[in-house]
């Protein structure tokens, strides 16, 4: 459990690091990624020294670049780039994956723990989303530091002395480099805030008026750590105090214009393909396309603003429902899990059809054991919470243009619930017993799922005016 008292790990979370991290080794050999591309070789440009000391005029955080710091740092000394990145990253997700993930899982929603059931989860990543490994892209790191924040306040609860506090300072560490390092993760920060202070004054907490202060500040203190260098960089660039990224509004805005009119978003490194933008697959919506061209707002060039972009759902409900329905499918459909794809051309339809059947698997299972994992309302609404502040970036980011690398945390969840909740005499008992009903909604999902995904494809477009 997550929450026991020992100072040491136990010997089925030794070998589930020790495992996971040679999957993870293996897995950069078997692609051998000699050079990072676009947004990876920008993260890995910002962990050098030069930078990290004196933090350029960026749009990006300078969170995740510093967790980058170590591996470049010890890959310039070495003269080893390539080596040194796959040694941290092998083992640091190779613990967090193997380790850290499923004990949080577990110990939240439930579910069996062994050392298979463990490593499932390394396997999972590394067949569908080997990318979240192989580059130094912000996305999976985030996602663990807003698990980070969970775990620090999970961990308080079970201590409410000293060290109950320093989970909690370690807690609003964590979400301030959540945010930091991905910004559309401000929403999740920003409603934990308010369900840790809802509980703080609340009846449920039964320690005293000054104690209740001092968890406050802690949490507010952990957030300021991660705020002043980022306050600083703002002073110096932008002549402003603010905690804030950058930029973010700016792309926020484009990104509302740009979810109307792509579905999806993909990047490639294969100099084949044509176009003036090289580096992108855009999957476009042409219903989309249509009604922004006929709106106001469409005759504009720039992004969205909030109001204005209200005011075309309030005018186009039923076109936005489909709307977000083909971007919630685009974002489930991985195909281009390496997230840099090599050869545009090739085909992944087998990926795509596996990833499928894991989505719909973990989504039963974790339906299904539900009441089963927490019999208590009470326990029940808290998971709801907790499940509910996991995925907010995603439910955040259905508006915008997809990638689907920005709906990771839902993917990891499910593969959460396949390694620890499925089980199998379950399974046979719901086929032998209810078997239409099983089929049914199986079949009911792939035609759904599968016919937007052919739609999807064939829409691929090489060149998108992202000013408009």
């Amino acid at each position: 459990m997550l929450l026991k008292k020992e100072n040491h790990f136990s010997k089925d979370e030794v070998k589930a690091f020790v495992f996971s991290s040679i999957i993870f080794f293996i897995l950069h050999q078997i692609y051998r990624v000699k050079t990072f591309h676009y947004d990876a070789e920008l993260y890995w440009k910002l962990a050098g020294y030069e930078f990290i000391t004196n933090f350029p005029n960026e749009i990006r955080g300078y969170f995740y670049p510093l967790l980058l710091a170590p591996a470049k740092w010890m890959s310039d000394i070495l003269g080893s780039k390539n080596f040194v990145y796959r040694f941290f990253s092998a083992t640091a997700f190779g613990f967090l994956l193997g380790v850290f993930l499923p004990n949080l899982y577990t110990r939240i929603f439930g579910g069996k723990l062994t050392v298979p059931r463990r490593l499932l989860v390394p396997v999972l990543v590394a067949v569908i989303f080997p990318g979240a490994i192989l580059y130094p892209l912000s996305d999976l790191p985030a996602f663990l530091l807003l698990l980070g924040a969970i775990w620090g306040l999970e961990k308080a609860r079970s201590d409410q002395g000293g060290s109950g506090y320093f989970y909690i300072l370690m807690a609003g560490v964590f979400l301030g480099g959540a945010y930091n390092s991905r910004t559309i993760y401000i929403f999740s920060l920003i409603f934990l805030l308010f369900v840790f202070f809802v509980f703080i004054f609340s009846k449920k907490y039964t320690a005293s008026g000054r104690r209740r202060l001092i968890a406050s500040g802690m949490i507010l203190l952990g957030l300021l750590i991660v705020s002043l260098p980022q306050m600083l960089i703002n002073k110096r660039h932008h002549d402003s105090y603010t905690p804030a990224i950058f930029a973010s509004d700016k792309i926020f805005a484009y990104q509302l214009r740009w979810g109307v009119a792509v579905q999806k978003y993909s990047t490639t490194t294969d100099e084949d393909v044509p176009g003036e933008l090289g580096a992108g697959l855009f999957y476009l919506d042409r219903a989309g396309q249509k009604m922004l061209s006929a709106s106001d707002v469409g005759k504009t060039r720039g992004g969205l603003s909030i109001r204005e972009y209200a005011d075309l759902v309030a005018k186009n409900p039923l076109d936005f429902l489909a709307i977000y329905a083909r971007h919630i499918v685009a974002g489930l459909d991985v195909r281009d899990g390496e997230l840099y794809i090599k050869n545009h051309a090739k085909r992944r339809d087998m990926i795509s059809v596996f990833n499928f059947f894991v989505l719909f698997l973990g989504t039963w299972a974790f339906i299904a054991k539900a009441n089963e994992d927490s019999p208590v309302s009470g326990v029940r609404r808290e998971r709801a919470i907790l499940l509910f502040a996991i995925l907010l970036p995603v439910f955040a980011i259905i508006p915008g243009a997809i990638e689907t690398r920005f709906f990771l945390p839902f993917h990891l969840l499910v593969y959460c619930s396949v390694a620890f909740k499925l089980d199998w005499r379950l399974v046979r008992s719901e086929l032998i017993t209810s078997p239409w009903r099983i089929a049914s909604l199986f079949l009911f999902a792939a035609l759904f799922y599968f016919s937007t995904v052919l739609t999807l494809e064939a829409s691929l477009e090489y060149y998108f005016d992202r000013s408009t």
